[in-house]
């Protein structure tokens, strides 16, 4: 049983978190139930996905590469409001850790930044980020992206993607099986040794060395064709490679008995036909069959049986089906899978485009507008933008946020340009994306995971870092007080029976942050606990990417080394000595800090030194103008008034109104880090004092320093806050160096504002064309992702 302290006989200093603890601990007692509930929901099949927008491909050692990663709730392609826990790693082309980051998720958003450091050299890296309980999952629900780091201290290789007549061309049948007697439409995909896709290939089709279709592959190397394979006839294909005709043979392992789903649509339809042949329409007459596909994120299920034709069609109107990918399969009386095609609907897809947009100076920056249509929902959004110079051969990506969302975690197989589905979408792109579809064969859909109920998974949804504390030492009662942390209010925790362990729920730690527990020994005092505690998640988790191929954008290959070698380690040098003015800065940052608490104040704030914190409280304010105070041992109180208006004051401790007076009283200030007193704040109300308000903010630290009444406990991984993103600073911004490889800014976290306007703020360097690179999501789950042109002049 856990309760608050009913003792009224407390030492001052217990007695000044009473109220305080009493709030905080109504919501740990909440939070615990908040966690079952989550944990209980996210059994039944939850999943989401990740997408983190990288701010360029290619690095020079010295900079900072900066991200923001959007969570989406797969069902509901919305921003995840559950997930809380966000791991971003680097490895290298081995698969080893380089740095490793855990990021605070928020409304589905988190941001941050690595520093490419003197860890890393001249070579191809992932970037990955995903969640605990992505692991539990075979589908690609994480994210990974490749970047290039280049060394100026070490020689370039010739990393040029060189050129051979060596080709891997793939002939895959609509449905997954080639059905002799029937017509088949195949899909054909053509790559070469890096696994890209040959574009433009045009070929035949031969049946027994004879010419029966002919076909021509996109830019992307992927087409179809169509034929009726027969049984006991070889199947070849002639391709027109580099001027030289290549012959690859088509292994169609035909099968007599069968069934196939066939697609086709309109505009409003699509038309999907369960088709046979002769020899199998026989043996499966009245037979039931189930086609089964998502109808608006739900599972529909329409009875099939076969009478006297081959050829069974249904008519879906696309406005009934999910946007995004649909999922067709014919299961049998027993549930087992026969045929299985995908589909991806583009009506309804919610992507949102700017209507105008506008440029004009602010003072030495450029400030971009867009608006959008203000018929949308704009009350939460997060857009982000890298901005870089036109020219630039820095920004190559595989995917966007709409293929990583709505494309690729739905797939088994390696997409190419995903984004390229999704930019000034057509007819055209329409047939690509279907054909790409024939060429992945069977979904990363698993359809046993439908039939298997309770599936126990391994790694557990989290929320914050949950601590259970160990008690070696136990007795009939015990009280422990928990510290507050920068983003969480402290409470006291009471046993009146032998307990061996408590837990403590949602913690979020931030930049090596500590955590402190006292335990309230006799007569009330403070002491150093002992005490054994275990942290979950205690590390981050390995995500292991050696089941998948992952394909590296190629412009990443080739790199001019000529042009970097004669910059870029003057860039290096430039941003050494800049490294020198952070340190200068950072020794600073404690000066900013106080007085960005006293320009936030509309009182004065008094920051406490050792010989201030030798005082009672009574004392220190009592010295302050305008206050009249001091400890009455007749009640065992304290008094503050005030002069000009002889009325009580309120007191706030770290942001709890205190109710009781004499939880102040003789109150030491050893562990005070400041006091605001504002003596014309009434937030305190009538019932507390209306002369004004005195806030007090503790620090467990000075604690920590001063008595050794608290047990200091290490976090073995905190959350890593999202830093300022540091711009490099370049010695020309008109040479060729900058203009392909350099940054104007980095702009993580922007906000669409309800009237649908995005502003983008930043300096621009002198160049007369500026590309802004735009990924986000709206709170409804719209999505944006441009890549847009900004003419400064």
């Amino acid at each position: 049983m856990i309760e608050i302290l009913p003792n009224k006989k407390f030492t001052v200093t217990l007695y000044c978190l009473i109220f305080s603890i009493f709030l905080s601990f109504g919501q740990s007692s909440a939070n615990q139930n908040i966690d079952s509930i989550i944990y209980k929901n996210t059994q039944q099949n939850y999943k989401e996905t990740v997408y983190s927008h990288l701010n360029k491909s290619i690095y020079i050692k010295g900079e900072e590469m900066g991200f923001t990663s959007y969570v989406i709730n797969k069902k509901t392609k919305k921003p995840s409001l559950l997930t809380t826990n966000l791991y971003a790693v680097i490895t290298d082309k081995d698969d080893t850790v380089i740095k490793e980051k855990l990021f605070k998720v928020e409304n589905g958003i988190a941001s941050g930044s690595f520093l490419l450091d003197s860890l890393f050299t001249t070579g191809i890296y992932k970037v990955k980020t995903y969640t605990n309980w992505m692991l539990n999952f075979k589908e690609q629900n994480y994210f990974v992206g490749t970047i290039k780091v280049i060394d100026s201290n070490k020689p370039l290789k010739n990393n040029n993607i060189i050129e051979n007549d060596e080709i891997d061309i793939q002939f895959l049948p609509e449905s997954g099986t080639f059905l002799s007697n029937i017509n088949n439409t195949i899909g054909i995909i053509a790559k070469d040794t890096l696994g890209y896709g040959i574009p433009n290939i045009s070929g035949e089709i031969l049946e027994n060395n004879s010419v029966i279709r002919k076909f021509q592959l996109n830019n992307l190397g992927i087409g179809r064709a169509s034929f009726t394979p027969k049984k006991g006839s070889f199947y070849s294909a002639i391709i027109n490679f580099n001027g030289k005709k290549i012959t690859k043979t088509i292994n169609t392992h035909t099968k007599e008995k069968g069934i196939l789903i066939k697609l086709s649509k309109t505009k409003k339809e699509v038309f999907v036909a369960l088709a046979t042949n002769k020899n199998t329409l026989s043996k499966i007459k009245k037979k039931n069959y189930f086609l089964v596909f998502q109808n608006k994120g739900e599972l529909n299920k329409l009875k099939i049986q076969f009478q006297n034709n081959t050829t069974i069609i249904q008519r879906i109107n696309l406005n009934d089906l999910a946007y995004g990918i649909n999922i067709f399969t014919l299961i049998d009386e027993m549930n087992n899978p026969i045929a299985e095609r995908m589909f991806f609907n583009y009506k309804g897809l919610p992507i949102l485009n700017f209507n105008q947009s506008s440029i004009k100076k602010v003072k030495d920056s450029l400030k971009v507008s867009f608006k959008f249509d203000n018929k949308n929902n704009f009350k939460n959004n997060n857009i982000s933008v890298s901005i870089l110079p036109k020219e630039t051969k820095s920004y190559n990506k595989n995917s966007n946020i709409i293929s990583q969302t709505l494309l690729t975690p739905y797939l088994k197989g390696v997409v190419e340009n995903g984004s390229y589905y999704f930019k000034n979408i057509n007819n055209q792109k329409e047939y690509d994306i279907d054909n790409l579809l024939i060429t992945q064969g069977w979904s990363s859909f698993d359809w046993k995971e439908v039939r298997t109920e309770n599936k126990k998974q391994i790694h557990q949804f989290e929320k914050g870092i949950s601590i259970k504390v160990n008690i070696p030492n136990i007795e009939k009662e015990s009280h422990y007080l928990i510290h507050h942390l920068s983003n969480r209010n402290g409470n006291i925790l009471s046993f009146q029976e032998e307990v061996k362990s408590f837990q403590l729920y949602s913690y979020f730690p931030m930049d090596n942050e500590n955590l402190f527990i006292s335990k309230i020994g006799k007569k009330n005092k403070l002491v150093e606990p002992s005490l054994y505690v275990q942290y979950f998640p205690n590390h981050i988790p390995k995500l292991n990417t050696s089941t998948r191929k992952f394909l590296i954008p190629k412009n990443l290959y080739n790199t001019s080394e000529k042009e970097i070698e004669n910059y870029y380690p003057n860039f290096y040098a430039l941003n050494s000595s800049n490294t020198l003015d952070e340190v200068i800065i950072k020794t600073n940052l404690k000066e900013q800090r106080i007085e960005k608490i006293k320009n936030q104040s509309m009182g004065r704030v008094h920051f406490l030194n050792d010989f201030d914190r030798n005082s009672t409280l009574a004392n220190f304010i009592g010295f302050k103008p305008g206050i009249f105070a001091y400890d009455d041992f007749n009640t065992g109180e304290i008094v503050a008034i005030n002069r000009a208006q002889n009325s009580p004051i309120a007191f706030f401790l770290d942001g709890f109104l205190v109710p009781d007076k004499r939880m102040l009283f003789y109150y030491n200030l050893y562990d005070v880090e400041y006091i605001d007193i504002n003596l014309r704040d009434m937030s305190g109300g009538l019932a507390y004092g209306t002369g004004g308000v005195i806030r007090i903010k503790t620090d467990p630290l000075l604690n920590v320093k001063n008595k050794k009444t608290v047990r200091k406990l290490k976090f073995p991984i905190t959350f890593s806050s999202a830093k300022k993103f540091y711009v490099p600073k370049y010695k020309n911004y008109q040479n060729s160096f900058y203009k392909n490889y350099g940054v104007i800014d980095w702009l993580p976290k922007n906000k669409i504002t309800e009237d649908g306007i995005l502003n983008v703020v930043f300096k621009n360097n002198k160049q007369n064309y500026v590309s802004l690179f735009v990924e986000g999501i709206t709170t409804d789950g719209k999505f944006i992702s441009k890549e847009i042109t900004v003419d400064t002049e």
